[in-house]
C-alpha cells in the first residue's frame, strides 16, 4: 500500500494531565500529490483554562454544540490512517500524542517529529519553535499561494488548522535544506544511538530522507548549554567534567529536570555506556529520493468547514519522493 503523510496538530483545554483536546486538524497527502484537509472542534469534559484561551482563543461557547472527539468523522478518519506504512508528522510529538493517548489513540505510523529534527540539524538557531521557524526559514513567503490554493483566508498562530499548514511548509523545506547530510553527520550522539541496532551514521546516508527523519526523530537531542541555575549559558559537557558533585545533585534532587538535559548529562558522564534507547528501523529502506527545488501547487479553491474532510490535488511538490 502506498504511503501517506499525515501532518497533525491539536489545540487543548490546557497542558496538564487532566486537560483534553478541543481541536484536531491534519492534512493527508499521498504520493501523487493529492491532499485531504481534516479538522474538527469537539466538546471536552474538562473546562478550558483561561491561560489556554489566551493562546488559541477558543471559548466554551464555540464548543457548546460540538460532539465529543471520538464521535467526530475526523477522529474516525485518523484511525483509518493509523497504519505502519504511513508517516505521521508533528511538531513536538510528545505533547500531541500524549493528548491523543488520553482518547485511546495509539500511534502505529512512522513518526517524524520536526521539533527534534530542527534541534538536530539547525542547532545554531536561538529557538526551534514552529512560529520562530516560520520566519527564520522564510516559510511565510510561501503561505500566500498555499492559502489561495486551499481557499483559506489566513494562517492563525496557535490554531490547529493554521499550524498544520505551517508545519507542512516546514517539513518540505527541511527536506531540501543546504548540506543536509553534512549537518546530520555532525550529530555527536548519532553513532552511539545507532550501534545497538547494528548501524552507524554512514548507513543512514543511503536511506530516503523520510526514513532518515524517522530515525532522527528517535535520537535524543544533546543540549549544548544549561538554561538555568548558577551555570546558565555554560556548556553542559564542561560542567560535567568540572563540577561532578553539582551534576549529581541535579540528577538526584531535580525531579522536573528536562529530559533532554538529563540525557545530555548522562551522555557526557558515561561516554562508554551504550544507549538504552532502541531505535526502530524502517522495514523497507529504498534508495535516496530525488528532492525537487521548486514547489508548484495547482488545484481548485474551496471553503473549509469547521468539521470536514476535503481533498485537493497537487503537482510537483517538494514533499514527495520521485
Amino acid at each position: 500500500m502506498a504511503k501517506k503523510y499525515i501532518i497533525l496538530d491539536t489545540e487543548t483545554t490546557g497542558v496538564e494531565e487532566e486537560d483534553r483536546i478541543i481541536q484536531l486538524a491534519f492534512l493527508v497527502i499521498d504520493e501523487n500529490g493529492k491532499i485531504e484537509v481534516n479538522q474538527t472542534f469537539c466538546l471536552p469534559e474538562q473546562k478550558i483554562s483561561f491561560k489556554a484561551m489566551a493562546v488559541h482563543h477558543i471559548t466554551p461557547e464555540q464548543l457548546s454544540d460540538k460532539s465529543s472527539l471520538l464521535e467526530t468523522s475526523v477522529y474516525k478518519r485518523l484511525l483509518e490512517l493509523n497504519t505502519e506504512e504511513n508517516f505521521l508528522i508533528i511538531q513536538n510529538a510528545k505533547f500531541d500524542l500524549g493528548m491523543l493517548a488520553k482518547e485511546g489513540f495509539t500511534n502505529k505510523m512512522k513518526l517524524i517529529d520536526t521539533f527534534n529534527i530542527v534541534r538536530h540539524i539547525l542547532p545554531e538557531l536561538e529557538s526551534h519553535s514552529q512560529q520562530y521557524m516560520r520566519y527564520a526559514l522564510g516559510l511565510y513567503h510561501q503561505e500566500k499561494e498555499l492559502l489561495s490554493t486551499l481557499g483559506i483566508k489566513e494562517i492563525s498562530a496557535h490554531d490547529a488548522l493554521g499550524d498544520i499548514l505551517v508545519l507542512w511548509l516546514l517539513f518540505c523545506n527541511l527536506k531540501k535544506i543546504d548540506n543536509l547530510w553534512e549537518r546530520v553527520s555532525r550529530i555527536s550522539n548519532l553513532d552511539k544511538e545507532l550501534i545497538p541496532v547494528g548501524l552507524i551514521k554512514e548507513n543512514i546516508q543511503e536511506f530516503p530522507i523520510d526514513d532518515m527523519f524517522y530515525i532522527l526523530s528517535q535520537v535524543p537531542v544533546l543540549v549544548k548549554n544549561f538554561r538555568f541555575g548558577k551555570y546558565k549559558d555554560k556548556p553542559i559537557e564542561l560542567i560535567v567534567r568540572r563540577d561532578r558533585s553539582y551534576i549529581e545533585w541535579m540528577l538526584n534532587k531535580m525531579d522536573n529536570l528536562d529530559d533532554a538535559i538529563r540525557y545530555t548529562i548522562h551522555f557526557y558522564m558515561y561516554p562508554e555506556m551504550l544507549s538504552e534507547n532502541i531505535i526502530s528501523i524502517p522495514k523497507t529502506v529504498k534508495s535516496e529520493p530525488k528532492i525537487t527545488s521548486k514547489m508548484s501547487i495547482k488545484t481548485e479553491n474551496s471553503n473549509i468547514d469547521q468539521d470536514n474532510s476535503s481533498e485537493r490535488s497537487f503537482e510537483q511538490m517538494t514533499l514527495f519522493d520521485d
